[in-house]
């Protein structure tokens, strides 16, 4: 009986994380509808969301086999409240790009991550910091070093 209940206590802790993964998956697929103009080498349009599905199939993958291997059913329901909050928060990140721009939209999802994960929510001054380096540094990384096109604030740059 109780090799059952715990049967289905990982099958409840796996649910999201696959679910997660089926959504990974369909953006993965949606990737290659991107149409490329010309070869742009390893950095072209397609790269960032092959990364970004790589990297969170590597992380969803680690999830479920930590999930597998913990058999104790206590906070079971919290465990789900961050992704859950992350999902949330990336959607909204992704809907309000194109509106807010780069700078101001990657600003507000790093700050709300910040928030979700408790980092440097007892000093906030030096959570608008690092959020603001954040954008900067992300923003050199591909608006710069990649030199593909960003809306950084739209209707001024």
């Amino acid at each position: 009986m109780a090799e059952m209940q715990n049967a289905r206590v990982t099958l409840a802790r796996c649910g999201f994380p696959l679910f997660l993964m089926v959504l990974t998956t369909a953006y993965l697929v949606a990737t290659y509808q991107i149409r490329v103009q010309f070869s742009e080498g390893l950095v072209g349009p397609r790269f960032m969301p092959f990364l970004a599905a790589g990297l969170t199939y590597i992380c969803l993958l680690r999830i479920l086999w930590k999930e597998t291997r913990n058999s104790d059913d206590v906070g079971q329901s919290q465990s789900l409240v961050r992704p859950a909050i992350v999902v949330v928060v990336t959607i909204g990140y992704v809907a309000l790009f194109e509106m807010l721009g780069y700078a101001i939209s990657t600003f507000i999802f790093s700050l709300c991550l910040f928030g979700v994960f408790g980092f440097e929510r007892e000093r906030p001054v030096f959570m608008l910091l690092y959020a603001a380096a954040v954008t900067f540094v992300f923003y050199l990384l591909f608006g710069v070093a990649f030199d593909i096109r960003l809306p950084v604030i739209p209707g001024i740059l």
